[in-house]
């Protein structure tokens, strides 16, 4: 009893100078943030250009300083009229969403080509995906395309990935499957998962490369690690069918989980399916109801089906346990995908 009341005491004292060491280094993130803001306000104020383009991000994010969004337009904009490609790419963004001033498709679109126009990879890339979409432009897919290929020849690796797309589809620029692969090659060596999704897409494909199924694996495995919800799927599906790698039902469900924990429909679904026959997992109806209902909500069309079967062998009690564990699953994806509600696809 002494003993356990000791070891009691230790774990207790730990965890309060855990707790006291978190909070302190909290403290002095605040500390060295507000010091940084006052040194940049004072550099601003002497007309340190840079300055005034970190003091922009500090009040428009918080840091060191009470957010601020029409304080973070001001200091854009001081430095964007003198000049500095930064301050007038965020000032471009910020007309584009409307924090701290009136949205104006128009200004976003102004102040975005003046940055590009000074060297300014990120606002090239914007442009393209803004000519791409018709988002405050008209759509012009070769506009586009040409955007990104100025983004691209800077390094930007998104721009790169694009372009793979165009290349692939024909949208701007003539089809052409070679391209399409230099691209999502040139953008997966700079480590872009959905390029190397795509790469081994095309690996496995012989589109546009020589067919080369380990290859597509490699780049399947290096996008799945970076959290590309479809390579994991992918990877799943060659455990589970052997193919390039020696089958294995455990180490699919594997994969399937990660991608399901991501939201990927068909890894739900994939995973209601093992649960379903007893595949890599010990067989349960619960489960199998559970994870098929979450994959026909996420709109998976065969998910449907599959519930209907296993309701079949289902009694009331366990339907409703199999409802409730669905209800779970789908809270544990939505607190793993906080911005899967209000999904867009955002460009940098």
């Amino acid at each position: 009893m002494k003993t356990s009341r000791l070891a009691l005491v230790v774990i207790t004292t730990v965890l309060l100078c855990v707790g006291n060491a978190v909070g302190q280094d909290e403290k002095k993130v605040e500390s060295d943030a507000a010091l940084l803001f006052e040194k940049k306000l004072a550099k601003a104020k002497d007309g340190d250009v840079k300055a005034m383009v970190n003091l922009g991000v500090m009040y428009a994010e918080g840091k060191g300083v009470i957010e601020d969004d029409k304080e973070a337009v001001k200091w854009y904009r001081k430095a964007a009229e003198l000049g500095n490609a930064d301050a007038m790419y965020f000032l471009g963004g910020t007309y584009a969403t409307g924090n701290g001033l009136l949205e104006d498709d128009k200004k976003s679109i102004k102040w975005l080509r003046k940055a590009a126009e000074l060297g300014h990879a990120r606002a090239m890339f914007r442009l393209g995906g803004m000519y791409g979409t018709g988002y405050g432009v008209l759509e012009d897919d070769k506009e586009s395309a040409k955007w990104y290929h100025k983004a691209a020849a800077l390094g930007h690796a998104d721009a790169m990935y694009f372009l793979g797309i165009m290349y692939g589809t024909g949208e701007g620029v003539l089809e052409n499957a070679k391209e399409a692969a230099k691209w999502y090659r040139n953008s997966a060596d700079l480590g872009n998962a959905a390029a190397m999704f795509a790469l081994g897409r095309m690996c496995h494909s012989g589109t546009g490369v020589l067919e080369d199924n380990k290859e597509a694996a490699k780049w399947y495995r290096k996008a799945a690690k970076l959290g590309n919800a479809k390579a994991m799927f992918v990877l799943g599906v060659h455990y589970d069918f052997g193919e390039d790698v020696i089958q294995d039902a455990k180490e699919a469900v594997k994969w399937y989980r990660q991608a399901a924990d991501l939201g990927d429909a068909d890894a739900i679904f994939a995973l209601g399916l093992h649960y379903t026959f007893g595949y890599g997992v010990i067989q349960d109806n619960v489960e199998a109801y559970a994870w098929s209902h979450v994959a026909a909500a996420k709109g998976q069309k065969k998910a449907d089906e599959l519930r209907e079967t296993i309701t079949k062998k289902m009694t009331p009690g366990q339907i409703a346990e199999g409802q409730k564990r669905s209800r779970e699953i789908l809270a544990s994806i939505s607190k793993n995908n906080p911005s899967e509600d209000t999904e867009s696809n955002s460009t940098n």
